[in-house]
């Protein structure tokens, strides 16, 4: 038997801790992590020794395979399953799902905690249908079916992948394979790949309402109105991005890491972030970002989506 501490005001996570000293992080009945993900959303296991090859199994037992964040910096500690470090840098980080601003979000995020740092650098957690809950009504009703548009230039590597031919015609843009989840327009000689999703979407394993997109990071991060904008072209105003970002920051939990943990994520529910980390050598988190094995499609922006074939990434030229 595990130690199972479900969630507690202030918190929502459960924790998962061996009851004695010869359990290992994979000997967690994969059953009992299942039904505890689908219904808070975020696991903690902790107290468990902890190595590179035990946190490969255990994402390998519940994911079929992952996506790599191709942002700068991060190491690569594991190329075949797309295991890595974050973001190297010391600055904080807002609110944000991983990758939100591409149709495949994966389903999961993994954390991992390798050394601890001794103070900041923490990372922090909100729940995304809370974050809805609490929203002032107004906000709500800005946001009650409007889209995010995500629209960026499609190099010709693209195009070949998602149109499935290179000798591409304006009939191919305009009537893309039914697997594809863009739109494609042309403008000042150059051809954009548009993607939409919903300002407030429904999680994987719920029907309620969350939060969960690019705002915060664009805002608060890159400083770009622009990316995402709402489905007609204009922009989100900045005094409901910012209640957003309030609310969230009331909501949010903080982990103060310790060696070998390792954190259990939906990133179709969740938001993480990072406090400003002082001392980079103490802090060193991998990361791993996949696709479940018990996933739930039908939130899928499209049919069979590529994505979730083994083989994608090796595939897709983003």
């Amino acid at each position: 038997m595990m130690s199972v501490q479900k969630p507690r005001k202030g918190s929502s996570s459960v924790i998962i801790s061996p009851d004695t000293e010869d359990q290992k992080l994979n000997d967690v009945n994969p059953q009992l992590v299942e039904d505890l993900y689908k219904k808070y959303g975020a696991i903690l296991f902790r107290g468990f020794d902890f190595s590179v090859d035990n946190f490969r199994e255990l994402t390998t037992t519940y994911c079929s395979h992952a996506v790599k964040n191709f942002s700068a910096g991060r190491e690569t500690i594991d190329d075949i399953n797309n295991i890595q470090t974050v973001d190297p840098g010391d600055n904080p980080f807002p609110l944000h799902p991983e990758m939100s601003r591409e149709p495949w979000k994966p389903d999961v995020c993994f954390f991992a905690c390798e050394t601890a740092p001794k103070e900041d650098g923490q990372t922090f957690f909100c729940d995304g249908i809370e974050l809805v809950r609490k929203l002032p009504t107004r906000v709500l009703k800005a946001f009650n079916r409007r889209k995010l548009h995500y629209s960026l230039v499609a190099p010709p590597e693209f195009l070949k992948y998602w149109l499935k031919t290179e000798n591409y015609t304006d009939e191919d843009l305009n009537n893309p394979p039914e697997d594809c989840p863009f739109k494609f327009t042309k403008y000042a000689g150059k051809i954009f790949r548009t993607y939409e999703a919903p300002v407030l979407h429904k999680p994987m394993f719920s029907n309620k309402l969350a939060f969960g997109n690019f705002l915060l990071f664009a805002r608060y991060i890159h400083n770009d109105k622009w990316f995402p904008v709402y489905e007609d072209g204009t922009i989100v105003p900045d005094d409901l991005v910012e209640v957003v970002r309030k609310t969230g920051e009331k909501l949010t939990e903080y982990k103060q890491w310790q060696e070998g943990d390792v954190m259990m994520v939906d990133n179709t529910r969740f938001l993480h972030g990072r406090t400003r980390i002082h001392n980079l050598k103490e802090r060193r988190i991998l990361s791993y970002f996949g696709y479940l094995r018990f996933a739930c499609t039908k939130q899928d922006p499209v049919p069979n989506a590529p994505w979730r074939n083994p083989c994608w990434r090796d595939d897709v030229k983003t």
